[in-house]
């Protein structure tokens, strides 16, 4: 084989090395969501624009991606908004609506626990607030 093939094929190699998807953290498994997750994503949606906010933009609902955990693996939470567009849900969790609205809430606002978002009043008012 020539030197220029060889190295050829050793970029390709590398270039798909590069590129391979990596284990989600926490050992979290896609899955689909429950199509009452839509209107959940809707519900918060139609808080955070009441409460005079602008949703951050990419958060649509259509790239949420949705990750289950197995609750072992949970460090201490149920939810978990990651940016841009994952949301880990402990699998205890996966059919509670308001850990679902809260984390979607977290995608609407943007921030994390680490950014005090909790501390927000649109973030409190919008994941505390009964359903319509």
């Amino acid at each position: 084989m020539g030197r220029t093939l060889r190295l050829l094929c050793i970029a390709f190699i590398c270039s798909c090395c590069a590129t391979a998807p990596q284990p989600a953290p926490f050992g979290a498994i896609r899955f689909e969501p429950e199509p009452w997750y839509r209107l959940l994503y809707d519900n918060a949606k139609a808080c955070v624009i009441a409460a005079g906010r602008t949703p951050r933009e990419g958060s649509e609902y259509e790239p949420i991606i949705w990750l289950e955990v197995a609750h072992k693996r949970a460090p201490g939470w149920v939810g978990l908004w990651s940016w841009p567009n994952r949301i880990y849900l402990d699998e205890q969790y996966v059919m509670h609506p308001y850990v679902v609205r809260h984390e979607l809430t977290h995608h609407l606002l943007g921030g994390g626990f680490l950014d005090d978002a909790h501390q927000d009043p649109v973030f409190k008012a919008c994941t505390e607030a009964p359903y319509p």
